[in-house]
């Protein structure tokens, strides 16, 4: 993948072939389109990642992605989506 497709278009390398990219290239997309990350790559975020897409989009990460939370990352997304 190159970085002027991964530049293009980060939701769709998200959702779609999240597997062909290389670290930097994954982070780049994570935090472009934090909200498809937590829909579609949960399992492949570290901690670091998931807390920012948690904080960018708490109303996904309780519908998507719930049981990675912790209780604190639950409580902000309660809080966050009242």
């Amino acid at each position: 993948m190159t970085n002027e497709e991964v530049k293009k278009d980060p939701w769709i390398l998200l959702r779609h072939c999240s597997d062909k990219l290389s670290a930097e290239q994954f982070d780049y997309c994570v935090r472009e389109c934090p909200g498809i990350a937590l829909a579609f790559c949960a399992d492949k975020l570290s901690e670091e990642q998931l807390d920012y897409c948690v904080r960018e989009w708490p109303s996904i990460a309780l519908q998507y992605c719930v049981d990675k939370l912790t209780e604190e990352q639950k409580k902000y997304c309660k809080e966050k989506t009242k």
